[in-house]
C-alpha cells in the first residue's frame, strides 16, 4: 500500500487508486429482474468489524479493537485482564471517507507509541 505522509506524521491512502482509472462503479440494474426498492443504489467505503478483537500495542498495553456505529472510524480502547478499562476513552485510530480516503489519526493511542496493528 502506498500512503502519503504529511508534516504531522499522519498518513492518508485513497482506496480508489488501487482500481483501474481510480473509479469503482456499481452495475446498472435491470428493472425487470430486480425489485423496485433497490433500483437506486448508493455506495461508499466503511470499516467492518475487525476479525482480531484484541491487540497489543508497542507500549505493552492491550487494546479492544472496534469500529464506530457508522463504520467511518476504526477505534481502540485500553483493556486490562481481558476487560475494557472503564476509565479508558475510545480512541480513533483511523477514519475513512465515503470516497475511500483513509486517514491515520494522530493521538496517544494511534501515534505514541505506534500500535503493532499498524506496523
Amino acid at each position: 500500500m502506498h500512503v502519503s505522509i504529511d508534516a504531522h506524521n499522519t498518513f492518508t491512502h485513497d482506496l480508489l487508486k488501487a482500481f483501474v482509472g481510480g473509479v469503482v462503479t456499481a452495475p446498472s440494474l435491470d428493472a425487470t429482474k430486480y425489485p423496485t426498492d433497490i433500483k437506486n443504489l448508493t455506495s461508499g467505503w466503511k470499516f467492518v468489524a475487525p476479525r482480531v478483537k484484541q491487540a497489543e500495542g508497542t507500549d505493552g498495553k492491550t487494546y479492544m479493537l472496534s469500529v464506530s456505529n457508522d463504520g467511518m472510524k476504526f477505534q481502540a480502547q485500553e483493556m486490562k485482564n481481558g476487560k475494557v478499562l472503564a476509565s479508558a476513552p475510545v480512541a480513533d485510530i483511523a477514519s475513512i471517507t465515503a470516497a475511500g480516503v483513509i486517514t491515520h489519526e494522530n493521538n496517544p493511542v494511534s501515534e505514541a507509541p505506534q500500535p503493532r496493528w499498524l506496523q
